[in-house]
């Protein structure tokens, strides 16, 4: 229950890729930076291959230190104008609904994420976004998290607690399983969060080495191999997983491990989609009680193998999104356009439980329409 009131409402549209690259999520949301109004309208799209593989040689290069910047600016150049096509359909729609849309939420693409060294790198270009719709952009949500202590994500809690208002019975649990899987712990009015260990990253890069696939569909590939659990253990004693929260991982993290799986591509594929369950159990340890339900949001709530070894592996209730009405597909998308609403009135999107920030911090950089 909110304990202001803003009497000021926006129409907000907030533009996520995540660190799977699997698209471009883009929703509008009407709300006052307290609460959520409404969902108005949400539209998905695509990487081109091309783009999302210079996205991906870029990650590596980083990951690598190899230099990077001769390169970079056409690769922000395609991904703004990709983001431009990405959000036309709002627009589209706003326009024929005699919607203005007054702010924009823009995440950018994450290409590397290492808070220790008080870095984080999302690639896109604001001021063109602003400029060529007219409209101001929220940008660069991270970097004052980080330089306020914080491990710049996640992010998307404070949204999380705003949306599942009341809908369950505490305490629950929102699981986001991107590339990265986090946590979003609430009970009344605590609110704890952190990653709890690779998503789909691992499972996507299988998969696209031995299939030239973008993702295991529905798990069913990983229900075809066998799960070393002795290589999971491995993975787990990694010092990630033995420090408490709040913590964040990079998307590549785990990449150091990959050599370790064994067997035929299903035995890597269903040993490393066990590994992002073992993780996500195990890191339930971590929450002042136990969860009565899992919420899981997502791309990976759409691997049957990796909800149905949750459910088998939790004394929780384990639900989708989709079986409370929402559409997890556009959550984080939506989460940055109130992010961005709440950045306008200056209200913190982050928050020592959340983040390890701290202090609450009001995050992010606002970029208004130029006339050059």
């Amino acid at each position: 229950m909110k304990q202001e009131i803003n009497l000021k409402k926006f129409y907000s549209l907030g533009i996520m890729s995540g660190t799977s690259m699997d698209g471009i999520d883009v929703s509008l949301i009407l709300t006052d930076g307290y609460e959520l109004f409404e969902v108005v309208h949400s539209v998905s799209c695509s990487y081109p291959v091309a783009l999302k593989k210079d996205l991906q040689d870029l990650q590596k290069k980083i990951q690598k230190n190899i230099k990077f910047s001769e390169n970079i600016d056409a690769i922000v150049k395609s991904l703004t104008n990709l983001n431009i096509e990405a959000i036309k359909p709002i627009f589209d729609f706003s326009k024929n609904n005699n919607i203005k849309i007054d702010l924009i939420g823009y995440h950018g693409q994450t290409i590397y994420h290492n808070p220790k060294n008080k870095i984080s790198i999302q690639l896109g270009d604001p001021q063109y976004l602003s400029n060529f719709y007219e409209t101001s952009v929220v940008f660069d949500f991270r970097i004052d998290d980080i330089l306020n202590g914080g491990q710049g994500a996640p992010l998307v809690p404070i949204y999380h607690k705003v949306k599942f208002h009341s809908i369950l019975e505490y305490p629950y649990v929102i699981l986001n399983i991107g590339g990265i899987s986090n946590i979003t712990y609430i009970n009344n009015s605590e609110l704890i969060a952190f990653d709890s260990g690779p998503g789909n990253c691992l499972i996507d890069d299988l998969v696209s080495s031995y299939y030239n696939q973008s993702y295991d569909k529905n798990g069913k590939l990983a229900y075809l191999g066998n799960i070393n659990y002795e290589i999971v253990n491995i993975f787990m004693k990694d010092v990630f997983f033995r420090e408490g929260p709040p913590k964040s991982l990079d998307r590549n993290y785990f990449q150091k491990y990959i050599d370790l799986l064994t067997g035929d591509a299903v035995d890597k594929i269903a040993t490393a989609s066990f590994l992002t369950v073992k993780s996500i159990i195990d890191s339930l340890k971590y929450l002042p009680k136990e969860p009565l339900n899992i919420v899981i949001c997502g791309g990976g709530s759409k691997n049957n193998f990796l909800v149905q070894k949750i459910v088998e592996n939790s004394s929780s209730k384990v639900l989708l999104a989709e079986d409370l009405g929402f559409n997890s597909q556009f959550i984080e998308a939506e989460a940055f356009a109130f992010l961005a609403a709440r950045r306008k009135i200056n209200l913190p999107i982050s928050f020592p439980n959340t983040t390890g920030a701290k202090n609450p911090t009001v995050g992010g950089k606002i970029y208004n329409p130029s006339s050059i």
